[in-house]
Order: C-alpha cells, then sequence, then structure tokens
C-alpha cells in the first residue's frame, strides 16, 4: 500500500469510529497526509527488521519472496494497529457493523445455503 492508501483508511476509520477526535484536528487533511506517510514508514522499517531476524535464512528465491510477503503483512498488521485503528470512542461503538456473533442480527443468505 501507498502512503496515500494508509491515509485514505486511516480518515476512513477516524472519522467513523473517532467523530470526535477528528472533529478537534486543525487540519485534517495535512494530519491524514502525514499520518499516511508515517504508517508507510514503520511498516517498511518494521518488515525489514522480520526479514532481518528471521531464522533460519531463507535460501531459495521462492522463500524469499515467501519470507518478504509475510514479514510486509506481518509488519503493516502491527503498525495499523498500532497507528491507525485506534480504540473507538464510546459512542461512534453504534457505527459499528454486526457481526456475525451478534444475535440479534441474521447472517446474510447465499443461493448455495439452504434455508428453513
Amino acid at each position: 500500500m501507498t502512503a496515500q492508501s494508509y491515509a485514505r483508511m486511516a480518515q476512513q476509520h477516524w472519522q467513523t469510529f473517532l467523530p470526535e477526535a477528528t472533529s478537534k484536528l486543525p487540519d485534517p487533511e495535512t494530519h491524514f497526509r502525514r499520518l499516511g506517510e508515517r504508517v508507510e514508514t514503520l511498516v517498511l522499517a518494521r518488515a525489514e527488521s522480520l526479514i532481518s531476524s528471521a531464522t533460519p535464512r531463507p535460501t531459495t528465491e521462492q522463500e524469499k519472496v515467501d519470507l518478504a510477503l509475510w514479514a510486509h503483512r506481518t509488519a503493516e498488521e502491527e503498525v495499523l494497529a498500532d497507528e491507525v485503528f485506534l480504540t473507538p470512542e464510546p459512542d461512534a461503538r453504534e457505527n459499528e457493523l454486526p457481526t456475525s456473533s451478534d444475535p440479534t442480527q441474521s447472517a446474510p443468505t447465499s443461493p448455495e445455503t439452504p434455508t428453513a
């Protein structure tokens, strides 16, 4: 992902789940642009750290590719959790989508799913 992609992701999350904090930003555009850049930098640094500390060292090209993909996905997940997907504000919880474990919500059915 690019810094712009991370910025858009952060802005969407914050507007949905941190509306009060978002409304207090003096310059939201600059804030999210800088946050996207920070996330991109942190993801690359963390992925590099994961790759350099991997043991055993990959020997084949496929192992190197697999390690790089794993490191990037892991780094992205960690950094997004720390920097973007912050804990929602209490009143913003109502903006969450229902989960399948919510007994008050029925799961959508597909043509293959038999209905009783």
